[in-house]
């Protein structure tokens, strides 16, 4: 792990790796960015990109600014890191607080197709699990492009409904997709879903804690770092996002730990593989 603060603005940068020639993540801004948020961040990137075999490492970039010093601190933060980012070392694209405009000097192409690619990988991931037809779906309100992924179940044969997170929890559905924030199920709450088969559409939508009592449960967590990783694959040039996504849950559904820890197991495999260390923690809340 590293991480670099700008001397320019309040600011800093995580690579994960720094042994990869690539880092990419996304740059934040707010009065208090966490770098504890933003480690979370780059580790569930870098996860995605191992799961499906892609020596790139995660980053997350995060601007603590507000009010009327917001724009100087952006400009002086942008103009730091353009030699990297001339360099294709690093990558960001805008996150909360940061407009595309704001990344101009980078040359940063907004990926308008990222809610498809979303729905693509979020449905495939469950899809790998259960037969879709006639299956039951709740969809996290407040969950990434949750109206779109509810949308996309339907297409397969689901009957699918976008669902606050207290209804979600009570609704007893066979398939329960969440995400809207990093541990949004946690220990005291995953118990309310018994059995279902849990697909995050962001990363670490679960808790450690939430993992084990999932699994006692007898509920099926997917490995959220691939659920979600439609974009990721899109911007990598994946065709076949849905196929990509289904080789790998199905690669690890039987996995004796779970398809979670499965997967986690797998993308160390290929991290070894070239990274001259492994990142401390897993993609976990």
């Amino acid at each position: 792990m590293q991480i670099t603060k700008t001397s320019g603005a309040d600011g800093f940068v995580v690579v994960d790796l720094p042994d990869a020639a690539t880092a990419t993540g996304i740059v934040r801004c707010a009065r208090k960015i966490l770098q504890d948020g933003a480690v979370n961040l780059a580790r569930s990137l870098t996860y995605s990109y191992a799961a499906f075999g892609i020596p790139t490492s995660g980053a997350s970039a995060g601007i603590n600014a507000d009010g009327d010093g917001r724009d100087e601190a952006v400009a002086a933060f942008v103009a730091e890191l353009a030699p990297r980012v001339a360099d294709g070392s690093l990558q960001l694209s805008a996150g909360k607080g940061v407009t595309d405009a704001d990344l101009e000097p980078w040359a940063v192409v907004a990926d308008d197709g990222a809610d498809a690619a979303l729905v693509a990988s979020v449905v495939a991931a469950a899809a790998a699990t259960v037969d879709l037809a006639g299956a039951t779906v709740a969809v996290e309100a407040g969950a990434p492009a949750s109206e779109a992924i509810a949308a996309g179940f339907a297409a397969a044969g689901a009957d699918a409904a976008v669902l606050p997170l207290a209804e979600l929890l009570a609704a007893g559905r066979g398939v329960v997709v969440v995400g809207s924030k990093a541990g949004v199920l946690d220990h005291e709450n995953v118990g309310a879903l018994g059995a279902a088969i849990i697909v995050g559409a962001a990363g670490q939508a679960v808790t450690a804690r939430a993992l084990a009592t999932a699994r006692r449960n007898g509920a099926t967590v997917l490995p959220d770092f691939v659920s979600a990783a439609g974009p990721l694959l899109a911007a990598s040039g994946e065709a076949d996002i849905a196929a990509r996504v289904t080789e790998v849950v199905r690669s690890v559904l039987d996995h004796e730990e779970g398809p979670y820890l499965g997967a986690c197991y797998a993308a160390e495999a290929f991290l070894r593989t070239w990274s001259s260390e492994l990142p401390f923690g897993r993609p976990l809340a």
